[in-house]
């Protein structure tokens, strides 16, 4: 049975530090479309990336969502990204804007320059899915 709409909310983490990577499929048309929003650490990604196989039939993602640059909720995109192909991705790109922000980090020997790094680093599966 073919539904208009599906939605499936995957568990990822465990105890405290678990969330949720959400995969959506609909139908447009005579077309499928594939939404995954958020994904998890690496490991999740892989899981991830066998449920859109095995229950959505597809290797294609249209839509790859990171709701924010934390590395458990970008690793597991990273994975999708380097294993399935990928139309779109929409992401916060928080490095871009290190010119901007600097501001509110009261640390007078930052730069704009070495902000963006620390950025590059602490997010660096975000940064990697860029």
């Amino acid at each position: 049975m073919t539904y208009a709409f599906e939605i499936d909310f995957l568990p990822v983490g465990d105890g405290e530090h678990c969330g949720d990577a959400i995969a959506m499929r609909w139908r447009e048309g005579d077309m499928h479309r594939v939404l995954v929003y958020d994904g998890g650490t690496a490991e999740y990604g892989r899981k991830l990336a066998e449920h859109i196989g095995t229950y959505y039939g597809t290797d294609h993602i249209d839509y790859l969502v990171n709701s924010h640059p934390d590395n458990d909720h970008a690793a597991g995109l990273v994975h999708l990204v380097e294993n399935l192909t990928v139309g779109e991705v929409w992401m916060h790109r928080p490095w871009e804007y290190s010119t901007q922000i600097r501001q509110y980090f009261h640390d007078g020997r930052m730069t704009d320059t070495s902000l963006r790094e620390r950025l590059q680093k602490k997010m660096s599966a975000a940064y990697c899915l860029e």
